[in-house]
């Protein structure tokens, strides 16, 4: 089946987390094969939160977008540090020590 939509609205910029790398770019690409003209949704993998690649999907880059990509950095910082905080439980074989 086949249809050419005489409009499509989305809200964009707009940060999605996925499980699998090539989730984002199917994403992208299923959309930009019914958009016509000049213009494609973009993608920018900002990293990894809570197990899961972070992505920034946006038309242009702007403010908002640059926005939401230092929230997602200041997030991503916040968990680095909290992960760097928690102790670590050391173990050495042999029945010498344990921590």
């Amino acid at each position: 089946m086949s249809f050419k939509p005489k409009e499509v609205l989305v809200l964009l910029p707009k940060v999605m987390a996925f499980n699998d790398q090539q989730e984002a770019a199917t994403l992208a690409a299923n959309f930009n094969s019914f958009i016509h003209g000049k213009i494609h949704l973009k993608y920018e993998v900002l990293g990894m939160l809570n197990n899961q690649q972070v992505v920034l999907f946006y038309m242009k880059r702007d403010q908002e977008s640059q926005q939401l990509r230092d929230q997602f950095m200041q997030m991503n910082l916040q968990e680095e540090q909290s992960l760097n905080l928690q102790p670590k439980k050391i173990i050495i074989s042999d029945d010498k020590a344990s921590w």
